[in-house]
């Protein structure tokens, strides 16, 4: 078995000396992780993920683009799980008829988690020590539902990663079959007919080396634009990372002083 190129590109501890993910909300909040803190959140998502799921089930990551939910992607690829990415209801029937495996689902919001054996839900605040109700009117967690933050910091801040093959599934992305074009998510995904009600279908899955590998001319430039739905965010963030820079992401709800000051800030363009 060769070497895992996916795991490779995520931080480790050792990278304590300068950014690897940097976020800028819709408040103007701007988070700084280095490689170590990102590691210890990575290594912690992903000592739950090996203790309460079982090998073979995938971790479903609802909602939008967040640095918490993009390092819960990161956790899962250490702990050698697949993600799945699509809205709730589709991820639901998709586990109904067959098409995915889901083994806990986590998302910023109740109405983002999908069908599981087990769910998780993150804080949106930056400094959150646990689950803030998402911004909406629900403070108090649903019934058997985690904290994304409370409840995995008993969890190492550092575990080795899980032996895992090139070929095995990294990434799928679910859209309704009756969704029509443009309707699914992002640049990984194509588009379906067929009635509003058919099961849905996988219409992107790779293998980790495939996401590792990343798609061709990654390693240009690109200017710095609010960040899109997960399954655009996370080519972005592997690619900077296959660099050993650091990923800037800026929320789809910041406002256009918000994206000025992060083009002024970090200087990408």
């Amino acid at each position: 078995m060769g070497p895992d190129l996916l795991a490779s590109q995520i931080p480790s501890k050792a990278d304590k000396d300068r950014p690897w993910l940097v976020w800028y909300g819709p408040g103007g909040e701007r988070v700084e992780l280095t490689g170590h803190v990102a590691a210890m959140w990575v290594c912690k998502a992903a000592g739950l993920l090996e203790e309460q799921t079982w090998p073979g089930s995938a971790v479903h990551v609802g909602g939008a683009t967040h640095w918490r939910t993009v390092l819960w992607c990161a956790g899962a690829w250490w702990a050698g799980r697949e993600v799945v990415l699509g809205r709730a209801g589709t991820v639901t029937r998709a586990v109904d008829a067959g098409v995915v495996e889901v083994g806990l689902s986590v998302a910023l919001v109740p109405d983002d988690l999908a069908q599981a054996e087990l769910q998780v839900l993150l804080p949106g605040s930056p400094l959150a020590l646990r689950w803030d109700g998402g911004g909406g009117e629900v403070r108090e967690l649903p019934p058997l539902v985690l904290d994304g933050v409370a409840d995995v910091m008993a969890y190492p801040d550092y575990c080795p990663p899980a032996a895992a093959q090139g070929r095995a599934p990294a990434l799928t992305v679910l859209a309704d079959a009756g969704a029509g074009p443009g309707a699914g998510p992002g640049p990984l995904a194509g588009s379906g007919a067929g009635p509003g009600d058919a099961p849905p279908r996988a219409v992107t899955r790779l293998d980790r080396a495939t996401l590792a590998q990343g798609p061709s001319g990654d390693r240009e430039r690109v200017p710095l634009t609010r960040t899109g739905p997960l399954d655009q965010a996370l080519p972005l963030v592997l690619g900077a990372w296959r660099q050993r820079r650091a990923a800037v992401l800026v929320s789809p709800q910041a406002g256009e002083d918000v994206l000025a000051a992060a083009r002024r800030q970090e200087l990408v363009g």
